[in-house]
């Protein structure tokens, strides 16, 4: 039985809600699936086109069931592809009642191209659709189409029905065409692009495939065009003579689309780039012609406009007093290419100024006036008086869009004036045009997002730069005994002006020399501890000449200066200015030139950005419900009511899940219902980190491999080098597989005979050892392996991941997008699983960790005045291959004379949001729902799950006290089971250490403490009482499982005290921790002690944790560092399922507490008062242990 089902049926009439005309523009034929077509307005005014597939009573409706739904699964699939939002009719409602099924498509002013062929009041282009500038008009319409064709095909879908009902259009002269009418559209699962046929093969009757959808566009453009399909029929009429008014290439690739003519290739891109040829033609035959819009300029000896055309003109220079020669050149340079800006007008929010640049000039217009009284034209007409080399600044562009320069007739004022003094009210109007370019708060919203996540991406690349080092080469020489061996090189920093002035304005604490040091004897096995010597320092350059080191140790020059040694495989070359660079800076490298691609490609995609700019500005219900069944019910009330209204919401919804919540439990049940209902559903699941994506397909293996219906093809992406770390869900091992079993299929029989030869070696090349990159065979694998990965019902990659690359270059299309840890990762992180489906969930909790590396951005971003000395000094630092026009365009504002600082601080700030995307969604989302509970019809989307099944009640309670205003409770059945088990951990000593869920070990505060100097030590932060404390605490463990062994960790904020921590219990084992062989290591398995970072989203029975900072200083940061870090805190108070030990200085945390001066610093350490003050009530759970005691004193 389906666990997704449709929707109830609406009660009442589903069309109540809108008001329709009267006028059918299309009646219903059930027996061919086309539904009536009435058109209308919703509730607020706006214009709706309404489809309609009447029921029948005496008959089933689950056939136009069938239809209705896949209609709309259709619309939401390609509303998500990028390109398609301006192409591509948008669904605004979908319903059923007992009369019928609905769509609803918004419109705007736009009507069916049928509705406008039959009126009264045909348009002009209509009527005379060989005229230059209609036909023009009408070959850009066509592009529209061939570009809504190509993302229906590019998502492996036909149209079957392309005419003049399936085209909206408002009849104007703006190329506004938008494609509707997919019904009893089919997907060819797996298609990925063209039908190949012989070439100039007719398509079969009744035969449907890609080639029949371009010959129905060739049938609707022949007949918008006027001309006889008969004549465009005989080929024995040569292109040139079909008709007087159309040029050979048209009549050519019109018989190309009706497959009259042979063609090799048939696609959106080929037919686009074929049209884009003739509208060229078309210009350079009108040239000269008139056109739409009139543009008067005013010209002479003085005038401005006239010497900027003369320094233009160049070598051919111009007379100032040779009006005519002016307008040719103005002329000639519109048709080259001329788009039209509206720019924003310094204190005159709402009004803009108008530009419209050339090839050459961008000229100033404004409206022309005419008669002696200087009256107005009202934009019938616009005049230049000036014009500038160079197009306009990016941050003062409001909107921009192409104009054909063939629609401009361009004239001198005077003759203007002479020719239209009386009737120039009969003139088209350029208002339309400054209609489209002016402001509308939507698209100034999207603007503002794609140049704040440019901004955000900038300042990545800036602080990737800052880890590139100067340094200087001492010595080279080779290892003692090994002639022609390993090479030596002894480096130590050296100044560098550009790098410490970049490293000072993005707040680094520490110059580059200093970081260095850090970064290679602080090195906590995270990195590979290789590093590449350079003379390119720019972020991303690499030569031949590089040399790759490993880090030795730390040495002495000869003059005494502090050095590192370096081994390597051979000498450095003589460089003048050397640079180490980090080895794993390569893959950060490549995460960058992708998200490049991705921010890109957003600026395409109007309905992710719009979707990102403002989640709530088009929220949909979907038409599918949740069956209550036992895997169902087995839920805790919150992830059912979360479950329910995911699945009704499209095309986002976010999810908090705080420690313990079980959000895999919750996307297990979603996946599992998706596959069971559909087993041709495509999921991508996602997450920031490996560990999560590989944990994720642990949790989801049940699912995919044993409980669904037929077993989906899953595939899990890795790194090019990790993929010998294979397992059966690698993209190598399911293409071995699939191209085994097909070479041995009884289809290969059947096929062409080269094409079975080549199955054959292709699975035979796989049954050899790993082929070379380069090799044929490879080559050949790479390429199927694509098709596998296209195919793949369960795609299981980080948000980073290469193949997501490959799959946003390729518009392909998941039906649902699932991201965990989203709190975790940045919003230009988060673009690659929304770019890549229509429907998108995302699960985190923003109280946890932050992503990687984005508080030392944030700190920039809230200091405006350092970055804007950031973006100087690291201009020239970033290569080519990590900049885009955007990037320039704010390196270049900040040098502006008339540079806003406000506008800068505006930016600084909503670049920070975009940091924290998810965080920036779900705070908006939940807020308006508290604030709206008792009054809000609006549709959800968003849920916090609050019903947490893995600490003790009595840990769970602290956690959400002091991080979730007390709205984290535990499961029912979980509590109950903590308080009848029989607790798998006890304390051998409960007078030392007692039996209790939360014990602190309260250290002695080194201010209150006679003769005690030491406390934590920097800068390496470590803590030797504590580590002590932390044996004793371990020592005293004891294991009362009878089968499992329970896990143990300790963790830490800071590095080096778990380095020392892990060496210290290692040597204990075999003494005064023999107790610990009865516990299991947590997390991996490989050690007990671990940071923060390093074990989010893991567990423990037990926890220890050791908080390390125990000081006298006078500031918040500098006394609590890590500590006074809520989102740090969290994590080390919530991985405990049954103890939970902290190992801390009560007196200096509530010291550190008190000395919170400003608002800042009391806000931000708001949670540590909480904590403390649980800890510190009285009749307290929480048993607080003096250091003393612990060691042997009493409790």
């Amino acid at each position: 039985m389906a666990t997704l089902t449709l929707r109830e049926k609406v009660a009442g009439g589903f069309l109540d809600q809108y008001q329709l005309d009267r006028k059918h523009l299309q009646k219903a034929d059930k027996a061919k699936g086309i539904p009536g077509l009435r058109t209308g307005k919703d509730q607020y005014g706006q214009a709706v086109l309404v489809k309609v597939w009447p029921k029948e009573n005496a008959t089933s409706d689950a056939d136009l069931r069938e239809i209705w739904r896949n209609e709309m699964l259709q619309l939401h699939r390609i509303g998500g592809s990028p390109g398609a939002g301006d192409v591509i009719a948008e669904l605004l409602n979908s319903g059923e009642d007992t009369q019928g099924f609905y769509l609803v498509l918004t419109t705007g002013r736009r009507r069916p191209l049928g509705s406008l062929s039959s009126g009264e009041r045909r348009p002009d282009w209509l009527e005379n659709p060989a005229n230059a500038s209609n036909k023009n008009l009408l070959w850009r319409n066509i592009k529209r189409l061939v570009q809504g064709l190509g993302a229906l095909h590019g998502q492996g879908l036909l149209h079957r029905n392309v005419d003049r009902w399936a085209v909206l259009t408002d009849g104007g002269f703006d190329p506004d065409f938008q494609l509707t009418g997919f019904e009893w559209s089919i997907r060819l699962t797996g298609i990925q692009g063209n039908i190949r046929h012989p070439k100039g093969a007719a398509v079969q009757p009744g035969t449907e495939s890609f080639l029949k959808d371009w010959e129905q566009l060739g049938e609707l453009a022949v007949e918008l065009f006027g001309l006889n399909r008969k004549t465009i029929g005989n080929i024995a009429i040569a292109n040139h003579s079909v008709a007087t008014a159309f040029a050979a290439d048209e009549i050519k690739l019109l018989r190309e689309m009706l497959r009259v003519l042979p063609v090799g290739r048939a696609d959106a891109d080929y037919v686009v780039e074929r049209i884009d040829l003739i509208l060229a033609g078309l210009g350079a035959r009108a040239a000269g012609k008139g056109g739409k819009y009139h543009l008067a300029l005013l010209l002479g000896p003085q005038s401005a406009l006239s010497r900027a055309i003369r320094k233009a003109s160049g070598g051919e220079a111009i007379e100032l007093e040779d009006l005519d020669a002016q307008i040719a050149f103005v002329r000639d340079d519109l048709i080259q290419g001329a788009r039209a800006f509206s720019l924003k007008l310094a204190g005159q929010p709402g009004r803009f100024k108008m530009v419209l640049q050339g090839s050459k000039l961008t000229y100033h217009l404004e409206d022309a006036v005419v008669g002696a009284e200087r009256t107005p034209t009202g934009w019938r007409a616009a005049s230049c008086d000036m014009a500038e080399t160079g197009g306009p600044q990016a941050n003062h562009v409001i909107r921009d869009i192409q104009v054909n320069g063939l629609d401009i007739e361009v004239s001198s004022a005077v003759g203007f004036a002479k020719r239209y003094r009386n009737n120039y009210a009969t003139l088209s109007s350029w208002e339309g045009l400054r209609e489209q370019l002016s402001q509308s708060d939507e698209r100034d919203d999207i603007e503002s997002l794609v140049r704040a996540l440019w901004m955000a991406h900038l300042v990545e690349c800036l602080f990737a730069s800052s880890d590139a080092f100067p340094v200087e080469v001492v010595a080279q020489g080779q290892l003692a005994g090994k002639a022609g061996g390993d090479a030596t090189l002894l480096i130590r920093a050296r100044s560098d002006k550009d790098r410490e002035t970049l490293s000072s304005a993005l707040l680094l604490n520490d110059a580059p020399g200093k970081r260095l040091s850090a970064a290679l004897t602080e090195n906590d096995g995270t990195e590979s501890g290789n590093w590449r010597l350079t003379e390119l320092g720019q972020l991303g350059d690499r030569s031949p000449t590089d040399t790759e080191w490993r880090f030795m140790g730390e040495a002495t020059a000869k003059d005494g200066s502090p050095a590192f040694e370096f081994v390597g495989d051979r000498a450095a070359p003589p460089l003048k200015k050397a640079f180490f660079v980090s080895t794993e800076s390569l893959g950060r490298d490549f995460q960058l030139k992708r998200r490049l691609k991705y921010i890109s490609a957003l600026e395409t995609h109007s309905e992710l950005a719009r979707m990102i700019s403002n989640p709530r500005s088009r929220v949909f219900k979907s038409d599918e419900s949740i069956a209550a069944d036992d895997a169902f019910l087995s839920l805790d009330e919150s992830k059912q009511a979360a479950l329910r209204t995911i699945v009704e919401t499209l095309p986002v919804f976010f999810v908090q899940g705080p420690p313990g919540v079980g959000k895999t439990r919750l996307v297990r049940d979603l996946v599992r219902r998706r596959f069971k209902d559909d087993p041709s559903t495509r999921m991508l699941l996602s997450a920031q980190s490996n560990y999560a994506v590989d944990h994720l397909l642990h949790e989801l293996e049940k699912v995919l491999s044993v409980e669904a219906n037929i077993p989906p093809l899953t595939i899990r992406c890795r790194a090019k080098d990790k993929r010998d770390e294979t397992g059966k869900f690698d993209v190598g091992f399911q293409a071995k597989k699939i191209a085994e079993d097909f070479a041995r299929s009884k289809l290969v029989e059947c096929v062409d005979e080269e094409l079975g030869r080549r199955a054959s070696l292709l699975a035979k090349s796989y049954q050899v050892s790993a082929a070379n990159d380069d090799s044929p065979d490879r080559f050949s694998q790479r390429a199927f392996e694509g098709l596998v990965l296209r195919s793949a019902n369960a795609v299981f990659a980080t948000t980073n991941s290469a193949d997501l690359e490959r799959l946003v270059e390729e518009r392909g299309q998941f039906d649902w997008t699932v991201v965990e840890e989203s709190a975790k990762a940045t919003g230009g992180e988060l673009l690659a699983p929304m770019l890549l489906s229509h429907r998108r969930l995302l699960i985190g909790d923003h109280k946890q960790l932050a992503a990687f590396g984005t508080e030392p951005m944030l700190r920039v971003f809230q200091s405006p005045k350092s970055l804007r000395k950031a973006l100087a000094a690291g201009d020239c630092l970033i290569g080519r291959a990590f900049r885009s026009p955007a990037m320039d365009d704010l390196f270049a504002w900040i040098e502006e004379a008339d540079f806003d600082e406000q506008e800068f601080a505006d930016l600084c700030i909503e670049a920070s949001r975009v940091l924290f995307l998810f965080e920036k969604f779900i705070e908006a989302e939940l807020e308006r729902q508290n604030k709206e509970a008792a009054t809000s019809k609006a549709h959800p989307i968003a849920a916090r799950l609050n019903r947490q099944h893995r600490m003790h009640p009595r840990i769970a309670e602290l956690v959400s006290t002091v991080f979730y205003e007390d709205s984290l409770e535990t499961d029912e059945i979980r509590r109950k089971h903590f308080e009848t088990a029989v607790c798998p951990i006890s304390s051998l000593d409960p007078k030392r250490l007692p039996d209790a869920p939360i014990v602190w070990i309260d250290m002695p505060w080194v201010q209150a403490t006679k003769n005690k100097k030491d406390g934590d030590t920097s800068p390496r932060w470590n803590n030797s009482d504590e580590r002590l404390a932390v044996l004793h605490a371990l020592g005293l463990l004891s294991s009362t499982a009878n089968k499992e062994r329970p896990s143990v960790a300790v963790l830490s904020p800071y590095t080096q005290q778990v380095k020392l921590l892990e060496e210290e219990i290692q040597r204990a084992i075999g003494k005064q921790l023999g107790n610990l062989k009865a516990f299991e290591k947590a997390a991996d398995g490989t050690c007990y002690s671990h940071t923060v970072d390093s074990f989010q989203g893991n567990e423990a029975d037990a926890v220890v944790v050791s908080l390390v900072r125990n000081n006298s200083h006078g500031s918040v940061k500098r006394a609590l560092g890590f500590l006074s870090n809520p989102r740090r805190m969290n994590v080390l108070l919530s991985r405990a399922r049954w103890r939970l030990i902290i190992v801390g200085s009560l007196a200096f945390m509530q010291s550190a507490a008190a000395i919170a001066k400003s608002p800042q610093d009391a806000e931000e350490i708001a949670f540590l008062r909480k904590l403390l003050a649980v800890v510190t009530a009285d009749g307290s759970t929480v048993r607080v242990v003096p250091f003393a005691a612990l060691r042997g004193g009493s409790v």
